[in-house]
């Protein structure tokens, strides 16, 4: 990963507690559910994840929060 990637990061599996996995990079720790890795994952892989925003999601989500407010919306009188 080039440093001015700012999409991707490369994370090291630090260890595994439980059904979550411990992420290690530059800044700390992250903790992700072991299914969310890819399969063949151990202790000292390196993995790259790349985060982007998911602008389909965004607007489902924001209908169901706009109809959600519109059934619990009291009328005005």
């Amino acid at each position: 990963m080039s440093s001015h990637d700012s999409d991707s990061r490369s994370l090291t599996v630090d260890r595994f507690e439980g059904n979550w996995a411990v992420l290690a990079h530059e800044t700390g720790e992250v903790k992700l559910p072991k299914s969310w890795l890819p399969s063949g994952c151990q202790e000292g892989t390196l993995i790259s994840m790349a985060l982007s925003p998911d602008a389909e999601g965004q607007r489902a989500l924001t209908d169901r929060v706009a109809s959600l407010q519109a059934r619990f919306r009291k009328p005005e009188r």
